[in-house]
Order: C-alpha cells, then structure tokens, then sequence
C-alpha cells in the first residue's frame, strides 16, 4: 500500500473550515483534539480533507510549530488506509487534528494519540 498525503487531500477553504468548526464533531487524545464533518461531495473529490493545527500562542517560534505539525502529519499520513474502508460513498470526511499541548511531544505518543483518534473515527462512522 503506498501511503500519500496530496494536496488536494488538504483542508485549505474558509467555508468547508468554518463549517468544519462551527457544525462539526470532535474527539480528544492527548495531546490531540480532532474535529472531524462527514459532507456530500461529487464523485471527483477526495474521499478525506485534513489540515493540522499548532496554537501560535504555545509555541512562539515557528521552527517548533512546523516540527509539531510535520509530525502530525507523517502519523496521519501512515495510519489514515484505517478509515478508508468505513467513508460511506459520495461522502467526504473533513478532519482538523489540533494540538493541545504546551510542550513539544515525541513523535511516538503524537503517532500513538492520532492512531486512537483515527480508530475512534472509525467506530463513530461505523454508527452514523
């Protein structure tokens, strides 16, 4: 299996953020929140959309924001083939992973948190 994070698979519009925020769900691991929106799509889209958020206001450098966030996303991108199976058709998961954490974490309990969360998705899905 090859594991990609492209770019149209990045959350990237104000609406379908806003929307995502505001009308959303969301679940907690330490040290990640995620906020999570099933929307109907066309059958030309990205089955999932994610966008990954670091506070500006707990990590003033922003060499330590990215090194968060490119850790965020190498644990997204190798464990994000779990909920492929379970997003019924012509639906498309939104999905913001946020950092809660005023320290800067390992990258095994940052993969270990987005692997729960991951997993708590998909038994949420499976229900609705």
């Amino acid at each position: 299996m090859r594991f990609f994070l492209r770019k149209h698979n990045v959350l990237s519009h104000e609406k379908d953020i806003s929307a995502l925020f505001n009308g959303g769900s969301s679940l907690f691991c330490y040290p990640i929140k995620m906020a999570y929106r099933l929307t109907d799509i066309s059958t030309d889209e990205a089955v999932y959309k994610v966008m990954f958020v670091v506070s500006k206001r707990s990590f003033k450098r922003a060499v330590k924001r990215n090194l968060i966030r490119r850790r965020m996303r190498e644990a997204f991108r190798l464990n994000v083939h779990t909920i492929f199976d379970i997003i019924p058709e012509n639906k498309r998961v939104d999905v913001a992973l946020i950092f809660v954490s005023k320290d800067i974490v390992e990258t095994p309990v940052i993969e270990k948190s987005v692997n729960e969360l991951l997993y708590k998705l998909k038994t949420k899905l499976k229900v609705e």
